[in-house]
């Protein structure tokens, strides 16, 4: 949010992770920067490091701790949490609640929430929580969208290189779209996963802010469900080494027999989290798939990852 012009002064504090799980920062000298392509950049956490961390023991990976007492401290406006699945993310239901009560009674007014995974969650049938809800993800041009209006409410002093940005935004799109058409010609076939030599995950575009941002735009990527005897959830597929390499008997599998697996990816979008082992070089002996062979790969960062993954607490402040 610095970017579209949140100061250090109105900023109060944080909660949530700073670095994605398998960072392998070192939160004690982060100048030296992280191998993640999704992590921040040192700048990046130089400025949240001037405000109140209220999960301060948990700074990389997926984060549950909320430190209410301190919070309970501040000189607080506005609360903006991010919303996952129609929950507050990292947050059980119960915590949830209390923390919610409190906010309300310390500032006169519930928390802001921003929904970032799915569309319409408020409204899915069911649980959106539940691995059969139906509402898909929200899109990541809607989210950068979101952000700019919560800017805006939020009366920052936006700068206007924004608008260049979003100028920016808009031309890359269109010069996207027209890439994706060629790719289409030539039958160009994009996967999304969390690759693995023992089991990998597969993506449902459908339920990803980046992917279905790539495919509203053109991109001709994979949607999971082809393994019969495969488990999952509303988000991933779960494919074992052997059934995705379908021609390699008894489990032995090589680059002898990688010419028909269950999906033939020309191109893949791996999940940032597995950068270090997707470009280690032994990785295709383990997992033999051509088109990685051909170096036919970069990296997806899964949710728009540290993107909007900083909750915050908010100061109005009068501009000069």
């Amino acid at each position: 949010m610095n970017d579209i012009g949140l100061t250090d002064e109105q900023l109060v504090g944080t909660y949530g992770e700073y670095y994605n799980s398998g960072s392998d920062v070192d939160v004690a000298n982060p100048s030296i920067g992280s191998s993640l392509p999704a992590d921040p950049e040192y700048d990046e956490i130089q400025f949240l490091e001037k405000v109140v961390d209220l999960s301060p023991s948990c700074h990389i990976g997926y984060c549950t701790e909320f430190d209410l007492n301190t919070f309970l401290t501040l000189d607080v406006d506005e609360v903006i949490y991010q919303g996952y699945r129609g929950a507050w993310w990292g947050l059980n239901e119960t915590y949830t609640a209390t923390v919610i009560e409190k906010v309300t009674e310390k500032t006169g007014k519930p928390p802001i929430f921003i929904e970032v995974s799915k569309e319409g969650a408020e409204d899915c049938p069911g649980d959106p929580r539940s691995d059969e809800s139906v509402c898909p993800g929200r899109s990541m041009i809607d989210i950068i969208e979101t952000n700019f209006e919560l800017a805006t409410y939020l009366n920052l002093d936006i700068p206007e290189s924004v608008n260049e940005d979003r100028k920016a935004l808009c031309s890359a799109a269109m010069e996207f779209q027209q890439n994706m058409q060629i790719a289409h010609d030539n039958g160009v076939r994009v996967m999304a996963a969390y690759l693995g030599t023992g089991t990998s995950y597969f993506a449902d575009p459908t339920s990803d802010s980046v992917l279905r941002m790539f495919e509203e735009l053109g991109m001709p990527i994979f949607h999971v469900g082809k393994c019969d005897d495969c488990s999952g959830n509303y988000f991933w597929e779960y494919i074992p080494l052997g059934n995705y390499f379908q021609s390699c008997a008894d489990g032995n599998v090589t680059s002898n027999c990688n010419h028909d697996p269950l999906y033939p990816v020309d191109f893949w979008l791996y999940d940032h989290r597995t950068t270090m082992i997707l470009n280690s070089p032994d990785f295709t002996l383990g997992f033999p798939d051509r088109a990685l062979l051909a170096g036919q790969k970069g990296y997806w960062p899964i949710g728009g990852e540290q993107n909007f993954s900083f909750p915050f607490f908010y100061k109005y402040c009068a501009r000069n």
